[in-house]
C-alpha cells in the first residue's frame, strides 16, 4: 500500500497543471507559416496533455510546480517518500528470503531501514516546510499531520541506528512501535482531512483551501456558496476500521506463513494463507467503496447491506487481531521455554 500510496503522490505532483497552462501557449507563432504553426500548437498541446508514469520526471514536477506559484516541496516529499519505501522493501526482502550470509544481511538490513528511515524523515520534514510549520503557528490538519510524520520518521531512524546492536533490540522494537503509533495518528489526521474534502492532505497544501468555509471545495458559483457533500465523523471513523481490519489481515497472513507446520501439506498452507487475506480484500473493496458512496444509503436493502458489513468489518479485525496475539502469546512462550535455565 505504501508504493502504491507514495507512486500516486509523485503521479499527482508530476502532471499538475492548471486549465490556462494547459490550454495556453509559450511558443511564438506569429513568424511561422501556417503549417509550421499548426505542427508546432499540435506538439505543444500533444507534449502537455502527456501523462506521464515515470515517478522520477523531476524536471517536469519542478516546471509545473513553479508555473503554478506552488513550490517544489510537494514533489520532493512524495519522491523521497517513495524512495524511502523502497529502501525498507529491500530490507525486508533480505530478512524474509535467506539470499545472503549472516553478517552480510545485519549490514544490508541495517543500511536499507537507515536509509528508509532518513527518507522518511526528509518526507516529514518537506511537509513541514509546504504546510509552514517552521514559520507559523497555523495549527490545522495539515500543520498536524506533517509534524506528526516527521516524528514517525525521527522514531524510526532511532529505532535502525538501535538496530544495529543485538543488546538494544527490545529498544528498538519500542523505537518502532512508538513510531508506528505516531504515524497511526498522522494517517488519522489525512481521514479526516479526506473527510473535509482536503485532498493534498499533508503533502499538496495548496489543495486544501478551495473556498468553502469547511474547509471543502465550493461545486457551484451563486449567491449561495454551496460545497461539496462528504461522508460523516462515524463515516471517517470506519474508515479507520477498515485500514486496521486490512492491517491485521496482513499480520494473520504473515503469521500463518511463519506458523506452517513443515509436515503438513503446502496445500493447507496455501488455504489457510488465502483465508487469512480475505478480510485484507474486503476492507479494500469497502474503502474503494466509500471513495464513491460517502453517505449510508438509505433505501433498503442498500442500507442494511452496507451496515452489514461494516459489522462484518468489526468481526474479522477482532478475529484477525486475535490469531495474531495468540501467536505473539505463543512466541513469547516458547522463547521463554527455549531459554537456559540457571
Amino acid at each position: 500500500n505504501y508504493v502504491v500510496c507514495t507512486y500516486f503522490m509523485c503521479l499527482e505532483t508530476i502532471n499538475m497543471t492548471n486549465a490556462e497552462f494547459s490550454a495556453g501557449s509559450k511558443v511564438d507563432l506569429g513568424s511561422q507559416s501556417d503549417e509550421e504553426s499548426s505542427t508546432a500548437d499540435d506538439s505543444l498541446e500533444a507534449h502537455r496533455r502527456r501523462f506521464r508514469l515515470w515517478p522520477f520526471h523531476w524536471r517536469t514536477a519542478l516546471r509545473n510546480l513553479a508555473h503554478l506559484g506552488i513550490g517544489p516541496w510537494p514533489y520532493l516529499a512524495s519522491a523521497v517518500y517513495f524512495i524511502g519505501v523502497w529502501a525498507y522493501a529491500v530490507g525486508l526482502v533480505v530478512e524474509l528470503v535467506p539470499i545472503l550470509s549472516e553478517d552480510a544481511e545485519t549490514q544490508v538490513v541495517f543500511w536499507s531501514f537507515v536509509a528508509g528511515s532518513l527518507f522518511f524523515l526528509a518526507g516529514g520534514v518537506f511537509e513541514c516546510i509546504e504546510n509552514g510549520v517552521f514559520r507559523r503557528c497555523k495549527i490545522d490538519s495539515g500543520y498536524i499531520g506533517a509534524v506528526l510524520n516527521t516524528l514517525g520518521g525521527i522514531m524510526f531512524l532511532v529505532g535502525s541506528v538501535m538496530g544495529y546492536s543485538a543488546d538494544l533490540a527490545v529498544q528498538a522494537d519500542v523505537a518502532f512501535g512508538i513510531g508506528s503509533a505516531i504515524f497511526v495518528l498522522g494517517s488519522g489526521v489525512m481521514i479526516i482531512m479526506w473527510k473535509d474534502e482536503q485532498f493534498g492532505l499533508t503533502f499538496l497544501a495548496v489543495l486544501n483551501d478551495l473556498g468553502g468555509e469547511g474547509g471543502r471545495p465550493i461545486v457551484r458559483k451563486s449567491s449561495k456558496r454551496q460545497e461539496e457533500n462528504t461522508f460523516s465523523v462515524r463515516g471517517a471513523i470506519f474508515i479507520m476500521i477498515y485500514c486496521l481490519t486490512a492491517t491485521a489481515s496482513v499480520y494473520d497472513f504473515l503469521v500463518v506463513l511463519w506458523d506452517h507446520d513443515p509436515n503438513k501439506p503446502r496445500e493447507l498452507l496455501y488455504e489457510r494463507a488465502f483465508n487469512s487475506l480475505l478480510p485484507c480484500v474486503f476492507a479494500h473493496m469497502m474503502l474503494a467503496l466509500n471513495a464513491g458512496v460517502y453517505k449510508t444509503p438509505n433505501i433498503a436493502p442498500f442500507h442494511q447491506l452496507y451496515i452489514a458489513c461494516r459489522w462484518i468489518a468489526l468481526l474479522m479485525v477482532v478475529n484477525s487481531s486475535a490469531r495474531v496475539w495468540q501467536a505473539i502469546q505463543m512466541a513469547m512462550r516458547e522463547e521463554v521455554v527455549a531459554q537456559p535455565t540457571a
